[in-house]
């Protein structure tokens, strides 16, 4: 049951800067044991961002695999669009960066958007926001330079 809704706010209008952002997050979290799902809202948009994961720093690794690939082994981040959703695990932390609101959202515990300046990103993202404040949470704003 989804419990939480984090709102990172970016000065920026180019989605670059929220892939810069993602990487930064996982990077931190992952290690502490958080499970994630990084929702997009279509296979190239996952094809991108499994490139971008891939293209870490050794040190700074992110274990992943995309849902929609033969995968036999388990990672803390998983890829997903469309209808790839990973089972749901307890504390798994949903990345929705897809531009609706999926309806698997209640199988997770928190959910996390990255919010860039400018249309269409910006009324989505509002959208969402009255979305979770309908549901009875109080999204927590992040705002970042």
């Amino acid at each position: 049951m989804l419990e939480r809704a984090d709102f990172y706010l970016l000065a920026q209008t180019d989605l670059q800067a929220r892939w810069r952002l993602l990487t930064t997050l996982l990077s931190r979290q992952w290690p502490q044991g958080h499970q994630f799902h990084l929702h997009c809202d279509s296979a190239e948009e996952a094809q991108t961002l499994d490139t971008l994961l891939w293209q870490q720093e050794p040190s700074s690794f992110l274990p992943h695999h995309r849902l929609d690939q033969d995968f036999s082994g388990h990672s803390p981040i998983t890829l997903g669009y469309g209808d790839y959703w990973p089972t749901p695990q307890p504390g798994c932390i949903l990345v929705n960066l897809a531009a609706d609101i999926p309806p698997q959202l209640s199988h997770f515990q928190r959910v996390l958007e990255i919010v860039v300046q400018g249309e269409p990103w910006l009324s989505r993202q509002r959208e969402h926001y009255r979305h979770y404040r309908s549901l009875g949470l109080t999204p927590q704003l992040h705002r970042l330079g």
